[in-house]
């Protein structure tokens, strides 16, 4: 991979010298720095009778043209400053109003990680833990895309205002748990909040500004999650071991409160509005219809495929989360949830596609619009890109809860030393997110080879980190292939963003959806994978020793309350189970690995968006396997050279 990547600089690097050749070729008959857009616009406008020379600044009669070289360019633009300024005030309100929501939102993912055996076994639920992720996820993942919709329908700061209420209200619940389904009950609040958060954030960081700046901000903000990520599970396990595990909720409270003020004062007149609703016609047509009432934009809400969506997908995952460990796999209770929910998700695509402008539904409900435009996909990246997510909430969910759970039973840490040990994953997630944003703002300014690098490093990673825990490893060396497994995840989490934005910037709200979407559920299902394959090899051993039951394992004081000899025993049970719930998941992750080489490239550049929104993609958005569109790169100049001859 390395002297693949060594090659590929090397051509990239041969083609920029040539561009950079004719770039000095040309400015050396000039010898005059370029213009900036205000001063050619101006240039323009004064010479309108010799605008084409005038666009390659050769016009003699433009004193726009020919101004002084020392006030050319952006740097010496009244216009170009002002817009400078303008921007920088923009991401500063951005920073300070949505930051801290969204590293409370972030933490929320995992700051019960290392909690989780305690919490359980408050309610004597230890082996049904992973309903407390599970809850997070199966609401995060079931209402994820109708915030791409709603947010263009009734406006960002509406929607992410209602997102931290739902965060504030879970984590009420949560603190005041007196029962097992109250305490879910606020997790799945938690997570109603977090998909609104994450998917109306990211919006915001997408609206009005270029793919490069869009770039900039992202980074940021994938750093400070990556770092709340990281640091949730070592929150968590001191508050679980320094005061009660009801603190991992409470924290969140004056959170939320402010979080609520700052977005309120900083942001309400700086987002964007609710959209005017665009319908495409059949003939290709766009008819705008205005929404001022809120009845106007209730009307275009797509409730059958919201319904669809969130009882299909909610049922799949209930299936899951049943399957091998509160009901046998051939049971109806596992069963009809399972074949349930497919068909609703199916019916969902149905739905959508029958939604389309022209279609049956779409003269039945003319004012409505469908929640996910299957144009969409007509980009092949799209697909690619939403499994891409999926197998990195699948690695992320995976590596904080299980590894967690090692460290508490199988190691006999407490959830506190176990969330430092945690904090491990850290430094990988950080050289990963760096990496990327080398890769995405500095050279080759291209969302292709993080993604790329990041696929191909993540099942390496977590396949390692799988023989580490199987082999009864020693905490250091899991620890360190913790770290080396947040590399693949951390070079993924913000250019598959970028990537969804150029290719369907039209779309965005749509796909920015997705790709959240895709990232939750991927987390959910390897979270329920992985509960299913631990519940049946531990099952399948208990039973086997005098004395051991589910019930003196249901939870970590009642393990440590077995003689030494048959904790030994037990122990390295739930160390094989963990062991066979990770290889359940790597052939998840190796095909996405496979996949990447498939993925095509958006490159960063500093075009604005137009008044809708759009980036003009041409010439930025290669939508063929870049791999081979490198390789090719010399076939193609070889054509344009003879077609430049004849």
């Amino acid at each position: 991979m390395a002297l693949l990547f060594i090659y590929l600089r090397r051509r990239y690097k041969k083609r920029q010298a040539a561009q950079d050749i004719d770039e000095l070729t040309e400015d050396k008959e000039h010898n005059e720095a370029p213009l900036c857009e205000h001063q050619l616009a101006a240039a323009n406008a004064a010479n309108k009778n010799n605008a084409a020379a005038l666009l390659q600044e050769k016009d003699p009669s433009s004193d726009q043209a020919h101004m002084a070289n020392e006030k050319r360019g952006a740097k010496h633009c009244p216009e170009c400053i002002a817009e400078s300024k303008r921007a920088r005030a923009y991401r500063w309100k951005l920073i300070l109003s949505l930051l801290i929501p969204n590293m409370m939102a972030s933490m929320d993912t995992t700051i019960t990680a290392t909690a989780l055996p305690i919490i359980a076994s408050h309610f004597n639920k230890l082996n049904q833990f992973n309903w407390i992720v599970t809850a997070f996820t199966l609401a995060s993942s079931s209402s994820v895309l109708m915030y791409g919709q709603i947010s263009d329908v009734f406006g960002r700061h509406d929607v992410i205002q209602a997102a931290i209420l739902f965060v504030l209200i879970g984590s009420v619940l949560g603190a005041g748990a007196q029962n097992w389904p109250m305490l879910l009950l606020g997790r799945g609040f938690q997570g109603l909040g977090f998909s609104g958060l994450s998917v109306v954030t990211r919006l915001i960081l997408a609206d009005k500004v270029s793919l490069r700046e869009n770039s900039k901000n992202n980074t940021l903000f994938a750093m400070l999650n990556g770092l709340s990520v990281g640091t949730g599970p070592v929150i968590g396990g001191y508050l679980t071991y320094k005061a009660s595990w009801r603190w991992c909720f409470i924290i969140n409270v004056p959170i939320a409160v402010v979080s609520h003020v700052t977005v309120f004062l900083l942001l309400r007149n700086e987002l964007i509005k609710a959209q005017p609703h665009k319908r495409e016609e059949e003939d290709g047509t766009i008819t705008v219809i205005e929404t001022p009432t809120l009845l106007d934009k209730l009307s275009i809400i797509d409730y059958g495929g919201m319904l669809l969506f969130f009882f299909g997908v909610g049922l799949i995952i209930l299936g899951l989360t049943w399957g091998g460990i509160i009901y046998s796999w051939h049971s109806a209770a596992t069963l009809a949830p399972l074949i349930i929910g497919i068909i609703l998700f199916l019916l969902f695509f149905i739905w959508e596609y029958l939604m389309c402008p022209g279609r049956k539904l779409a003269r039945i409900f003319t004012s409505q619009s469908p929640m996910i435009p299957l144009s969409i996909f007509a980009a092949k990246d799209m697909s690619l890109l939403a499994y891409l997510n999926f197998s990195t909430g699948m690695a992320l969910y995976s590596a904080f809860y299980f590894v967690g759970v090692w460290f508490t039973v199988v190691k006999n840490y407490d959830s506190g030393k176990s969330g430092t040990q945690l904090t491990y994953y850290l430094p990988g997630l950080g050289v990963g997110v760096y990496s990327a944003m080398f890769l995405c703002n500095v050279w080759p300014r291209m969302t292709f080879w993080p993604l790329f690098f990041g696929s191909i490093l993540e099942p390496i990673g977590v396949g390692m980190l799988t023989w580490a825990l199987g082999n009864n490893g020693r905490p250091s060396v899991v620890c360190g292939l913790l770290g080396f497994a947040g590399v693949g995840t951390g070079l993924r989490m913000m250019p598959g963003m970028l990537h969804a934005v150029g290719i369907q910037s039209r779309l965005k709200a749509r796909g920015l959806a997705i790709m959240n979407f895709t990232f939750g559920f991927g987390g959910t299902v390897g979270i329920s994978v992985m509960s299913s394959v631990f519940s049946n090899k531990l099952v399948n051993q208990i039973g086997s020793v005098t004395h051991v039951s589910t019930n003196t394992t249901a939870s970590v004081e009642s393990i440590s309350a077995l003689p030494p000899e048959v904790q030994i025993i037990v122990r390295g049970w739930f160390s094989d189970s963990i062991y066979w719930a990770y290889i359940s998941i790597l052939p998840f992750l190796g095909l996405a690995g496979v996949l990447a080489f498939l993925l095509g490239n958006v490159e960063i550049t500093r075009e604005k968006q137009d008044e809708q929104g759009e980036f003009d993609s041409s010439g930025n958005v290669e939508d063929v396997p870049f791999l081979w569109w490198l390789a090719t790169a010399r076939r193609r100049r070889v054509v344009r050279e003879a077609q430049a001859v004849e």
